[in-house]
């Protein structure tokens, strides 16, 4: 009996002391984010945009606030580029869009603005 509460005993202790505030999940450190944009001015008559992106271990989404300019994927993770295709200017202004990529890990959003002549 005693060999019984001996064994019980360290084994409550044991499991007392293994756990504490900081176990739990991984949580990864995020990587650097960056975009890179070539070029970001765009002749009237249409064009593209390419955007090198620098995420690491982050994953990241791609939004265009005008319907003129449309990136060849939306969403991905990782070191990646996308092409932004621009249309065709036949308004004769000069016009802009703004190309938002956000990262995950809650890091900021980079916004791009590109012209169009």
């Amino acid at each position: 009996m005693k060999k019984t509460i001996y064994i019980l005993s360290l084994l409550l202790v044991s499991v007392l002391f293994s756990c504490s505030d900081e176990d739990g999940a991984y949580r990864p450190t995020p990587s650097d984010f960056s975009v890179i944009t070539t070029p970001v001015t765009v002749e009237a008559v249409g064009g593209s945009v390419d955007l090198t992106i620098k995420a690491g271990n982050l994953g990241w989404s791609i939004v265009s606030d005008k319907l003129w300019a449309t990136p060849s994927a939306k969403f991905g993770s990782g070191d990646g580029a996308v092409k932004l295709t621009i249309t065709k200017n036949e308004s004769g202004a000069k016009r802009t869009v703004n190309v938002v990529v956000k990262p995950t890990f809650g890091l900021e959003p980079l916004t791009i603005a590109i012209t169009q002549n």
